[in-house]
C-alpha cells in the first residue's frame, strides 16, 4: 500500500499518546461495575474516530469481549476522546486498548494497554470498636470522649443516635465525615445515646450504646434589700442555645427600677435603663457548653436583686466536607463541560459555590451539585476550579483542583486546487479543494458569487460546476472550511467564463 493511505496507517500509533484511565470515585464506578478510559486527541487531519477495544479475564489480543452495556467490542466512539463502559463483571480483570481509524477505514494499531479488576460488591458492615462518654454530666452537651470504627475498606461516616436502636438509612441526615466530639441532648434525665458507623457501599455498623446522667444546675434567685425582685424571662433555665439570642429580664419594686446589668459567666456584658429589659447576645463567641446567665437589678432606694439561670451553648462549628467530583485534577478540558461537585455536613449543606480561578461562577442548592462550563470562554491553559460548600451556621468548607483548557482554536487550511485563479472555464468544470487541520476538517462549503452551492464532508473536496447555468463573464470562486470546534478560514478564485 503507497501514498496517503500508507502514511495514514504507519503515523496513526505514533500520534496516540499514552493512553490514560481515569478512574471515578468508588461509589459511583465499581458499585454499577463501570470504568471511564480517556485519551489524548489524534492530530491527523483525516482522522475519522477512535475504537475501544476490551477483553475480560485475558490479554490474549484481539480483545473481543462482550457483556458491557454499550456493547461488543469494538465500540466505535467517533471522535470523542473518553469513553464509558459499564455493566462489566465484579471479580474479573478487564484489559482495555483503544484505536484510531481515518476515513478511508486504515486502522492503528492498539494503544498501550489498561488492566483494571472490577471488585466484588462490598458486603461487609463497618465495626464501632470504642466508644465512651462520661456517666454523668451538669450540661446538655455531653462530651465524646472515644468514638472509634473500623472497616474492610474505609469508614465513610459517623451516626449518634437518642433512645432508639433501629438502623439508620446510609443517606439519613445527620452522618458526619469525622467523628463527633459531642453530643447536645434535648432535656436532662438518663440518657442513652448509640453511636454508628457506615462505609462507601451503604453498609451500616450495629449500634453501640452508652448512657449518660444529666442534671442541670438549678435557677437560683436572691432579693436583696428591699422589696426589688428581677427575674431572667429568656431564654429559660437550662435550655440550649445558639446564634443570636435575645437575654431579657423583668423586674420591678415599690421604688422605681433604675437599671439592669447583664453578667455570663461573671463578666458584665449590658447594662439597661428601660424596660424591657434586655440584651442581644451571640453565642458564637462562647464555646459549646454550659454557661450561666445572671441579671442584677437596681432601684432608685439602692436596693439591689438578681437572678441567674445555666444555658447550655451548642453551635455548629463543623464546616462541611466538599470534592470537586469532575473534571478530575490535571485532565484535559474542552467545550462544554459538567463541573460538579459532592458535599455533606453534621447537619445539612445549604448551598455549593463554584469558582474559577476565584471568580463565582454559580452557586447550587440541590444535589448533586454542578455547572456548566463552556471551557470556550477561558484562555487555553492552566485554570483552577474551585467549590465551597457552606451550612447554616455560615461555616465553609473549600476544594480546588488544577485543570488544562485545550481548545481547538486553529482555523483549517484551505485552497482552491482547481481552476486556477484567473483561468477561463467553460462547460463542465470541477471545483476542487484541498484542506486540512490539526484536529479534523468537518465540511467545506463551495461559492459561487457568494451563493452557496455545495458541502462536502470528505477528502478530496470538490463540487461539479456547470458554467452554462451562468454567465459568460468574470465570476468569484470560494470555499470555506469548518472544523469540529467552529473555527473557519475561506479562499477565492476568479474565473472567467466563456462558453
Amino acid at each position: 500500500m503507497t501514498g496517503k493511505g500508507q502514511a495514514m496507517k504507519t503515523n496513526l500509533l505514533s500520534l496516540i499518546t499514552a493512553l490514560a484511565l481515569s478512574l471515578a470515585a468508588y461509589s459511583t464506578c465499581f458499585a454499577s461495575g463501570s470504568v471511564t478510559l480517556q485519551w489524548d486527541p489524534n492530530s491527523d487531519s483525516d482522522l475519522a474516530g477512535y475504537r475501544v477495544y476490551y477483553r475480560m479475564d485475558s490479554a490474549e489480543m484481539p480483545f473481543n469481549g462482550t457483556g458491557a452495556v454499550e456493547g461488543a467490542a469494538p465500540i466505535d466512539v467517533k471522535t470523542l476522546t473518553s469513553a464509558t463502559l459499564s455493566g462489566l463483571e465484579a471479580g474479573h480483570t478487564y484489559y482495555f486498548a483503544v484505536t484510531a481509524y481515518n476515513t478511508a477505514g486504515l486502522e492503528s494499531s492498539y494503544s498501550n494497554v489498561i488492566v483494571e479488576t472490577i471488585p466484588l460488591a462490598d458486603t461487609t458492615a463497618p465495626s464501632v470498636s470504642s466508644f465512651s462518654l462520661p456517666s454523668t454530666s451538669s450540661s446538655l452537651t455531653v462530651a465524646i470522649t472515644s468514638l472509634r470504627a473500623s472497616d474492610n475498606i474505609g469508614v465513610t461516616g459517623y451516626l449518634l443516635t437518642e433512645g432508639a436502636t433501629t438502623m439508620p438509612q446510609p443517606s439519613a441526615s445527620g452522618w458526619s465525615a469525622a467523628p463527633p466530639t459531642s453530643h447536645t441532648f434535648s432535656s436532662p434525665g438518663v440518657k442513652s445515646l448509640y453511636a454508628w458507623a457506615r462505609d462507601g457501599a451503604g453498609n451500616v455498623s450495629n449500634a453501640v450504646g452508652r448512657s449518660v446522667t444529666i442534671t442541670l444546675p438549678k435557677a437560683s434567685t436572691s432579693l436583696q434589700t428591699g422589696s426589688l425582685l428581677v427575674s431572667l424571662t429568656s431564654p429559660s433555665a437550662g435550655s440550649v442555645v445558639s446564634g443570636t439570642v435575645t437575654v431579657g429580664a423583668s423586674a420591678s419594686g415599690k421604688t422605681k427600677v433604675g437599671k439592669v446589668m447583664f453578667y455570663l459567666d461573671g463578666s458584665l456584658k449590658a447594662s439597661d435603663t428601660k424596660a424591657p429589659f434586655s440584651y442581644s447576645w451571640n453565642t458564637k463567641t462562647s464555646p459549646n457548653g454550659s454557661h450561666t446567665l445572671m441579671a442584677r437589678a437596681y432601684d432608685a432606694a439602692g436596693n439591689v436583686a438578681l437572678s441567674s439561670i445555666p444555658v447550655t451553648v451548642s453551635n455548629d462549628t463543623i464546616a462541611p466536607k466538599v470534592a470537586v467530583t469532575s473534571p478530575v485534577a490535571g485532565s484535559r478540558a474542552s467545550g462544554t463541560v459538567m463541573v460538579s461537585a459532592a458535599a455533606s455536613d453534621n447537619v445539612k449543606v445549604t448551598r455549593v459555590e463554584f469558582y474559577l480561578n476565584g471568580s463565582l461562577k454559580a452557586s447550587d442548592t440541590v444535589a448533586p451539585y454542578g455547572y456548566s462550563w463552556n471551557t470556550s470562554t477561558a484562555a487555553n491553559g492552566s485554570h483552577t476550579l474551585m467549590a465551597r460548600a457552606y451550612d447554616a451556621a455560615g461555616n465553609m468548607g473549600t476544594t480546588s483542583v488544577g485543570v488544562i483548557v485545550s481548545n481547538d482554536t486553529t482555523a483549517p487550511a484551505i485552497a482552491i486546487t482547481s481552476p486556477s485563479d484567473g483561468s477561463r472555464v467553460g462547460g463542465t468544470v470541477t471545483v476542487s479543494a484541498k484542506a486540512s487541520d490539526a484536529v479534523g476538517v468537518s465540511r467545506v462549503l463551495f461559492f459561487l458569487d457568494g451563493v452557496l452551492k455545495a458541502a462536502d464532508t470528505t477528502s478530496p473536496y470538490s463540487y461539479s460546476w456547470n458554467t452554462k447555468t451562468t454567465g459568460n463573464g468574470r465570476h468569484t470562486l470560494l470555499v470555506r472550511a469548518y472544523d469540529a470546534a467552529g473555527n473557519s478560514r475561506q479562499a477565492t478564485a476568479r474565473v472567467n467564463v466563456k462558453n
